[in-house]
Parts: structure tokens; C-alpha cells; sequence
């Protein structure tokens, strides 16, 4: 054992050293990283900068191809601009041939002849202008009144448009109101519905949690009921193979019977003793075979209970006629009726209660039954009890429930799947606040839809009421007498300007009538309306060629002057830049991923190693643990065989006593014993001295006793003198051959019925006349000896008394820390572990692998914190260990307070939100009060238990125990490197150097002058 741990050590070390070099190539590993981000950036930032100057270059080809195709079609426009240009010139120098050209005489007789004509109708073209003023403003006028009565008609159908329009709006808000209303109350239905389903599924978890953790404890009593059955598993492979290969093997008698119900497990277990693992057969013959069988297969002795051969006396009738809660202990047996002999042999006339009183009553009544209760206490006829929990007798108890064990774990592992399958606590919390973000943004959503359907309905009412004042609006414009009266005034003038118009052309013609036909004209006013006017339109064309000309002159200049080529270099030359870059970064980026993958290989390679390690060191320990239970086997056998030791040398000793006893009373006789040899001639010279005589008649071998047999021997009148050897030839063979006990009670009885007979012969014919007072001398010291034992059973009576007292009185009090401690830590941790995000807090329980042997076992401590599902406490983070490390302490602290406590950075693998709630409770725990509150439970029994209830229903608490569990005097000295717990503190000191005294020196605070922090949850 000790190698092995000298190994596992090693290994241990190993592994360690391990680890500190993964440590090393990890931080190797986080330096190259800000290098390969930084490059990972670089190169991230330079491929897309390659890929838009990549993006530009194209853009820039394309557009010098559209430019040199603007250019070639600007180029092309210009050409048929300037040859529309000397086409319109050379057409405006050649003329139509029917036009009527004038040259400079003609022209200027035209213009003389034109000023006359003027002159002579100034008067009429005045009145013509006046007319036509007037005309202008009616029309205008008209025209206005006209677009006034238009657009209020406009206005009016503008109005009604946007009036259908606003109702149509309206509709569709109100519509958009009612879905959204509708939409929310849905919302809420889930909402209610989430928190309906999160209750449930919390109250669902607490319930599982709760029955996971009784199962915990079960399987904890039935795991050490399981482990003490392999010789059970050896007896039952020996059976089987009995029973298969030899006729006439029926089982074993806990296989062939059935309890009729479970309470009476215990009881059944102490009736049957070893009989439990008996092997029914048929007969003797089968019996003889089956020891045959295990002695040649080397398997262990086992007991063997004949069919025709058995003691089988039926228990009398009246058994089960004594009324209370007796019964014969074969009626709770349920059995083929081949097997009656055999479960009436075992059982016997046995009497099973249910109480101690009654079996009492029964047991040391004038019937002296054997009673056995159903907690295990053996009552016997002879007035000795046993009692008392064995691990033997409870796992034959549990033979029975063979299959309790793999149930159990089935149930708990049905219940770890059932936890696991709930939702998860936060995924809830965070569906329920995605449900209550959508809620308020649909009741947001309903607000301004409302305010909106408010404003739409008041533009509604504006609507109507503008379309009312337009209608009647239009109604009074289409009946206006102004606009009438206007539409003749316009007739009239008209009619006016087209005389005083005719006027004036009268006199034009009569002053051009010369000139008219000289020209070659008709009339003057056409000649003006078609060559004159064609000369004119002539000329805007021109113009306007001479401006596109212009234009197209300085675009192609413009795209002449845009050196594109140019640029298209530069954006190359910067392009190869970037590239040849972007392949330098590349390249050093391969250099940092081979040197990671090089640093990641050494890091899985010590990876393996850790794994090659801890197989080792599991290795290792799996074969400690093998060689634990292999001492424990050890220890196991060798208490059994101290026990076989004892109980011969108890039945050695009643051998001697009883031998010793047929010595006194052939001394008593004055019966002389054949000796041999110098015992014979010591007491042949020495019949007058009775002490020698008793001194001859020593049973053999009583000189080889043990140290401890003195005292008794010294308290005999019979002391010993040497070495008795007795003469057996005067026997028969017969009676020397004798070998089984029942041979040897025969001839017993047989020699006493001779010795009897003869006695009575011997008295008839010499009585003997000192037998009287020798009686009274061997009644007296009888009596001497009868007291003295009477003494030492009463000691030793008193002392198994009162070494149970102090045995249940040490598991009372365990019990009572125990149940204080395993009601507190719960309520202590959900403390330590409720946050707003998480209320409830975590869970925490304590169970024992033993229940009613607690010493036998350990304590088993699972913690289970806020939405985390069930696991073993090695496999909590170093906080979490934390907080049920200081769960545990503050809930032992509860049941025995001590002075004050001193905490050495228990905080430094909290963060600090654990930190923040260790201080707050700690600073709850120190306030003046909690502890009278905490600890007001001294009513009565009745009061007490009721409390107990609520508290174990989760509405108080718990309460400390008589022990004392208040925390009044709850003082604590922290030692912090967290801000936090400075803050809660009462008081603050510090320790520092003080260099000219070259010491320390303390620095002391008082904080309770100031207002008192702010409780965080």
C-alpha cells in the first residue's frame, strides 16, 4: 500500500510539472496572438483595399472605352452640326423660287411706305390698343374668375379626395388598432402562460430535486447494504450450481420463501439466522452428495436441511391464538407446501411482534416463548435478549428486496433525465423578457396608433367641414353675375377689334396698292406673313446651330482635357503595391500558424502524457482502493475467525466446566475414577485429604489455560496440582466408538440409567452418614459461588448498560448536530446563491452513506447552484466549491456558535458578485437581533413540530436546535484583498511596515460612525 502511494505521488508530481508547461506553451500561445490579430486586421484591411482598387481599375477601363466612344460620336456630331450649318447658309442665299425677293430701293420704299401707313392709322391703332387693353384686362379678368370658379371645384374634388382618402385611413388604423389589441391580449395569454409554465417547471424541479435527493439517501443505505453480500453472491453460485447438477436440490431457503409483507424483513432475518442460506434437498443421500460436492470443489461450507429427516413440530395452535400483534413466525412465510418441513424447521414456535413490551410480556412470561420483534430483538426462552443493527442481518433483511438497489438507480436516473429534460431557468427568463419587450412595444405600437386614429379623426372632422365650405363655395362662383356680365363685355370688344382691325388693313391696302403690284404681290400683309417671316425663322436656326456647334466644341475638349491613362498607371502602380504587401503579410502569417501548430503538437503531446498520466494515477488508485477492500476482507475474516476462536473456546470451557462438575460429583459421591499411572498412586497415598483428592480429579489440560482463566480458577476450591490422566479401558468398545452427539448422548444416558441404578443399589445397602453435612458444605459454597457470578453478570450488565448509553448518547447528539446542520445549509446556501435574476437561489442537502450507523459511513454533500443541473461537488468550479464550502461552515457555525470566526481570503476564487453576497450575509448574520429571531423556538413539542413542517415546506427558515443555534454573537475577523468586504465592514485595520522601527504596524478604522452601506440582494 505504501509503494502504491509512494507511486501515485510520484505521478501526481508528474502530472503537475505537466501542466505547469502547458501553462508555459499557453502563454507562448496568448503572446503570438495579438501578432496574428494584428496581421489578420492587416491583411483583412489590404484584400479589401486590393479589391476596390481592383473595383476602380476596371471602372477606370470602362470609362476610357465609354470615352473614346463619346468622343468618336461628339466628333460625329459636330460634322453633321456644321454641314446642317453651310446647308442652312447656302440655303438662305439661294431662297425658294416662290418667294418674292426685294432689294435695297424696294426695301426702303417698303419702309417709307410703312412709316406713312402707321402714321395714318395711329389714331385707329390707338383706339385698337385701347380695345385691345381693355379686351386683355376682361379676358384676364374672365380668365381669373374662370380659374377661381375652377379651382374651388378643383379644391372641392381635391377635398373629397383627400376626405375618401382620410376615412380610408382612419379604417385602416382603427383595423390596425384592433389587430394590435388583439396581438397583445395574445401576448399576454403567453406571457401568463410562460410564467404558468416557469412556476411549474420551477415547483417541478424543487419536487424532483427533492425526491432525487431522498433517493440519494436510500441508495446511500442500500449501496452498504449491497456491498456486504458477496459471500451471499459465493453461497447462491455454489446453490446453483447444487441444483443443477444434483437430483433432489431444490434452493436455498431465502429463494424456496416469500415474506408476506416487508415490515417483517428484519424480523424473518434474526428467526432464520444462517438457516437463510440452508439448502433444502431431499433426503439425507442428497445431503451427503451436495458435501461431497463442495469439498471437492473447494466451495464454502454450507448447512443442509433433509426433507424426510428434519425436526419439524408444527407450532401448537395456541400460538396464534394469544392475541395483540403475536404470530407465529412461519404463518408471515409464503411457500410451496413441498417446503413446510423445511420453513417449520427453521422457523420453529418462534413469535414475531411488533413491540418490545409485548415481546417482553411473552418471552418472560410462564410459557417462556421465543419472541423476535420487528426491529431485530431477540427475546430467548433462557431469559438472555439480543438486539441491536448488524450489517449482516440488514442485508439478509434485504435479500428479499434484491432488485431495491438497481430500482433505485433506475429511479434516480429517470429523475436526472426528467431534471435535464425541464427547461432551462434562464432560456425561460430570457423567453419571458423577449415576451414583455414585445409586450410593451405592441402597447407603444397601440398608443401612437391611437393618438394617430385621435389626429385622423379630427382631420376627418376639418375634412368635412372644408368640403362643406367649398361646395357652398363652388355653388356661389358658378351663379356669380360678374363673371356674366364680363363674357358679353369680352363679345362686344371683340366684335370692336375686329372692325377697328379691318379699318386699318383698308388703309394699309389703299397706301400699298402701287407698291403691291409693282412687287408682284397681292397684298402687302401676306408678303410680311411668309417670305419676311421664313427670313426671320431662318436666322433663329442659325443661331441655334452656332450654339450646338459651340457646346459640342468644348465637350470634346472637355474629354480631350481627361488624361485617363494616366491615372489608370498610377492606380496600377498602387494596386502592385498593395499585392506585393498583402503577400509579405501572408507570408508571415504562415510563419505564426506553423509556429502554432508546432506550439499546438507540444501542447496535445503533453495533453496525451497528462492523459497517459492520469490513466496511471486512476490506475493506481483503483488498485489502492482494490487493496483497501482487500484489507477490509481481511479485517472481516479475521473478525470472524476471532469470533470462531472465541465461541470454541467458550465451548471448550463449558467442556471443562461440565467435566469438572462430573469430577466434583464423584468427589461428592466418594466415587474413585480410574487413573493411570503417578496420578493414580498420588491419589492412592492421599485419600484421607479431600483437597488432594480434588486436586487429582482436574480435568486434563487444565494446566494449559490461558493467563485469564487464573482468577476463576482461584476463586474453585479445586486448585490444580498436575496433569490428571484418566483410565478408559474399563469402557466397551461400543462406548468408545461412540462419534455423533447423539451416540453419545445414548450411552450418556444408557451409563446414567446404570449409574443411577447402581446408586440407588449402593444406597439400599450402605448408606453414607456424612452425605448431609457434606451436601450442606458443597450447597454453601455453592451459594458462595452462585453470589459472586450473580456479581459479576450484574457488572457486566451495568457496564454493556452503560456502554450503550454512551453509544446512543454519542449518536443522539451526532444525529442532532447532524438533522440541525442538514436543515440549515439549504436555507443558508439559497442566502449565499439569490440574486433578482434567480430568486430562489441554489440547493443544497446533506445525506448519510449509513443512516443508522452513521459512524460506519461518510457524509455525503451535494450542491446544486442556480440553473445548474445536478453534479458532484468535484466537478463544481472553484467559486461555486467556494460558496458550499461557506454554506457548510456558517450552518455548523449555526448549531454551536463559536466566539468569532476568522476568514483567511476565503474570497479569492469568488468574483464579485459572490463576494457581494458573502459580505452582505455575513453583515445580516453580525446585526443585533437576527439571533433571538433565529433562534425563538422554545415552544413545545406540538408548536415545534408544526415549525419544522413549514420549514420543510419552504416558509421558514431553519430554526437552531436547544444545542444553541443562535447567531448573536456572531463575530467574524475577515482578511480581504476585496473592496467589498471593506465597505461592510464595522471596522478596518491594516497591517504595515513601519521602516524606522523596522516592525509591523497596525492602522485601525472605525466605520460604524458612518451611515451603514447600501444591502445588495
Amino acid at each position: 500500500m505504501t509503494e502504491k502511494k509512494k507511486q501515485q505521488s510520484g505521478l501526481v508530481r508528474e502530472r503537475m510539472a505537466l501542466e505547469k508547461e502547458q501553462k508555459k506553451l499557453q502563454k507562448k500561445q496568448e503572446k503570438k496572438d495579438p501578432a496574428k490579430a494584428r496581421l489578420h486586421e492587416e491583411r483583412t484591411r489590404l484584400t479589401k483595399k486590393v479589391k476596390a482598387a481592383q473595383d476602380e481599375l476596371e471602372n477606370l477601363k470602362r470609362s476610357a472605352k465609354a470615352q473614346a466612344k463619346r468622343l468618336s460620336k461628339l466628333r460625329k456630331d459636330l460634322a453633321q452640326l456644321q454641314d446642317a450649318k453651310a446647308q442652312l447658309s447656302s440655303q438662305g442665299v439661294s431662297g425658294d423660287g416662290d418667294d418674292v425677293q426685294l432689294d435695297s430701293t424696294q426695301l426702303t420704299e417698303y419702309r417709307k411706305l410703312k412709316a406713312d401707313a402707321d402714321v395714318k392709322t395711329s389714331r385707329l391703332l390707338q383706339e385698337k390698343a385701347t380695345i385691345e387693353a381693355q379686351l386683355k384686362v376682361d379676358q384676364s379678368t374672365l380668365e381669373r374668375l374662370r380659374e377661381a370658379a375652377a379651382s374651388k371645384t378643383s379644391r372641392l374634388e381635391s377635398q373629397r379626395s383627400r376626405l375618401e382618402e382620410v376615412q380610408t385611413r382612419l379604417t385602416a388604423v382603427q383595423d390596425e388598432v384592433g389587430q394590435l389589441q388583439q396581438q397583445l391580449a395574445e401576448k399576454k395569454e403567453e406571457a401568463t402562460a410562460a410564467q404558468a409554465d416557469n412556476r411549474k417547471t420551477s415547483s417541478q424541479r424543487d419536487y424532483l430535486h427533492q425526491k432525487l435527493k431522498e433517493l440519494e439517501t436510500r441508495i446511500a443505505a442500500s449501496r452498504g447494504q449491497r456491498q456486504a453480500t458477496d459471500r451471499e453472491k459465493r453461497l447462491a453460485s455454489a446453490a446453483a450450481q447444487l441444483k443443477k447438477e444434483i437430483p433432489g436440490v431444490f434452493g436455498r431457503v431465502s429463494e424456496l420463501v416469500k415474506i408476506t409483507h416487508r415490515k417483517y424483513n428484519l424480523a424473518m432475518a434474526v428467526v432464520m439466522q444462517r438457516d437463510l442460506d440452508s439448502v433444502v434437498v431431499a433426503d439425507k443421500k442428497t445431503g451427503f452428495a451436495c458435501v461431497d460436492f463442495l469439498k471437492n470443489n473447494k466451495l464454502d461450507r454450507m448447512d443442509f436441511i433433509p426433507l424426510d429427516s428434519c425436526e419439524a413440530r408444527k407450532p401448537p395452535e395456541r400460538l396464534r391464538q394469544l392475541g395483540g400483534t403475536a404470530v407465529p413466525a412461519v404463518d408471515l412465510l409464503e411457500y410451496e407446501p413441498q417446503y413446510e418441513r423445511a420453513c417449520i424447521h427453521v422457523c420453529g414456535s418462534t413469535l414475531v411482534v411488533d413491540g418490545i413490551d409485548e415481546a417482553r410480556n411473552f418471552c418472560y412470561g410462564p410459557d417462556h416463548h421465543k419472541v423476535v420483534t420487528v426491529d431485530g430483538t431477540l427475546f430467548k426462552p433462557n431469559g438472555t435478549f439480543t438486539g441491536g443493527r448488524s450489517g449482516t442481518i440488514d442485508a439478509r433483511a434485504n435479500r428479499w428486496d434484491a432488485e431495491e438497489y438497481g430500482r433505485l438507480k433506475d429511479q434516480r436516473e429517470a429523475l436526472k433525465a426528467e431534471i435535464d429534460a425541464l427547461p432551462d431557468t434562464r432560456s425561460q427568463h430570457t423567453a419571458s423578457q423577449a415576451l414583455m419587450v414585445e409586450q410593451q412595444a405592441l402597447e407603444q405600437k397601440i398608443k401612437f396608433k391611437r393618438a394617430e386614429s385621435k389626429q385622423t379623426q379630427e382631420e376627418l372632422a376639418a375634412c368635412k367641414r372644408e368640403v362643406s365650405l367649398l361646395e357652398k363655395a363652388a355653388a356661389e362662383a358658378s351663379e356669380d353675375p360678374q363673371l356674366t356680365q364680363l363674357r358679353t363685355s369680352v363679345n362686344d370688344r371683340s366684335k370692336q377689334l375686329q372692325k377697328m382691325e379691318a379699318r386699318v388693313n383698308d388703309v394699309k391696302d389703299r397706301l400699298f396698292a402701287d407698291f403691291s403690284k409693282r412687287v408682284g404681290v397681292a397684298n402687302i400683309r401676306v408678303w410680311e406673313e411668309t417670305t419676311l417671316a421664313a427670313a426671320n425663322k431662318l436666322e433663329e436656326e442659325y443661331s441655334k446651330l452656332d450654339e450646338q456647334v459651340t457646346k459640342l466644341t468644348e465637350q470634346i475638349a472637355y474629354e480631350e482635357g481627361r488624361d485617363l491613362d494616366k491615372q489608370l498607371a498610377d492606380k496600377q502602380a498602387a494596386l502592385e503595391a498593395d499585392k506585393t504587401q498583402l503577400e509579405q503579410i501572408k507570408e508571415q502569417e504562415q510563419d505564426l500558424d506553423q509556429g502554432a501548430e508546432q506550439l499546438q503538437q507540444q501542447a496535445q503531446e503533453l495533453a496525451q502524457q497528462m492523459e497517459d498520466l492520469r490513466q496511471k494515477v486512476e490506475a493506481v488508485t483503483a488498485s489502492m482502493k482494490e487493496l483497501q477492500a482487500q484489507n477490509t476482507n481481511h479485517q472481516k475474516e479475521a473478525g470472524k475467525i476471532k469470533g470462531n476462536m472465541a465461541a470454541a473456546a467458550t465451548a471448550l470451557e463449558a467442556v471443562r466446566s461440565n467435566r469438572r462438575n462430573l469430577l466434583e460429583q464423584a468427589t461428592l459421591e466418594q466415587v474413585d475414577l480410574p487413573r493411570r499411572g503417578r496420578a493414580a498412586a498420588a491419589d492412592n497415598g492421599n485419600d484421607d485429604d479431600d483437597d488432594d483428592d480434588d486436586d487429582a480429579m482436574d480435568v486434563d489440560g487444565d494446566d494449559e489455560r490461558q493467563p485469564d482463566d487464573t482468577q476463576g480458577t482461584a476463586g474453585s476450591s479445586h486448585g490444580l496440582r498436575g496433569k490428571q490422566v484418566f483410565d478408559f479401558s474399563r469402557l466397551s468398545a461400543k462406548d468408545k466408538a461412540g462419534i455423533s452427539k447423539k451416540e453419545r448422548e445414548a450411552t450418556a444416558k444408557r451409563l446414567k440409567e446404570e449409574l443411577d441404578s447402581s446408586a440407588a443399589e449402593l444406597a439400599a445397602s450402605a448408606p453414607n452418614m456424612k452425605a448431609v453435612e457434606q451436601y450442606e458444605a458443597i450447597r454453601e459454597k455453592e451459594r458462595q459461588q452462585t453470589a459472586a457470578l450473580e456479581n459479576a453478570r450484574k457488572e457486566a450488565n451495568a457496564a454493556s448498560k452503560h456502554f450503550l448509553h454512551i453509544q446512543q448518547k454519542r449518536t443522539q447528539r451526532f444525529n442532532n448536530a447532524f438533522e440541525h446542520i442538514k436543515n440549515s445549509i439549504d436555507h443558508i446556501y439559497k442566502q449565499l446563491t439569490r440574486s433578482t435574476v434567480h430568486p430562489l437561489g441554489g440547493q443544497a442537502y446533506l445525506s448519510l452513506e449509513v443512516e443508522d450507523e452513521p459512524y460506519l459511513g461518510g457524509v455525503k454533500y451535494t450542491a446544486m447552484p442556480p440553473t445548474k443541473r445536478f453534479r458532484d461537488m468535484e466537478q463544481l468550479s472553484g467559486g461555486e466549491k467556494s460558496v458550499a464550502a461557506l454554506a457548510l461552515l456558517f450552518a455548523i457555525h449555526s448549531y454551536r456558535p463559536s466566539p468569532f470566526f476568522v476568514l483567511d481570503e476565503v474570497d479569492a476564487a469568488l468574483d464579485a458578485t459572490n463576494v457581494a453576497r458573502v459580505a452582505h450575509y455575513i453583515r445580516t448574520c453580525t446585526r443585533p437581533g437576527r439571533g433571538a429571531q433565529q433562534s425563538a423556538g422554545a415552544e413545545d413539542s406540538q408548536e415545534t413540530a408544526k415549525r419544522q413542517r413549514r420549514q420543510d415546506s419552504g416558509f421558514l427558515p431553519p430554526d437552531g436546535d436547544a444545542a444553541g443555534s443562535s447567531l448573536e454573537s456572531f463575530q467574524s475577523i475577515v482578511i480581504s484583498l476585496k473592496d467589498i468586504f471593506y465597505e461592510k465592514a464595522d471596522a478596518l485595520v491594516g497591517v504595515c511596515r513601519d521602516l524606522d522601527q523596522n516592525c509591523s504596524q497596525t492602522i485601525t478604522f472605525d466605520l460604524s460612525r458612518f451611515e451603514p452601506p447600501t444591502e445588495a440582494a
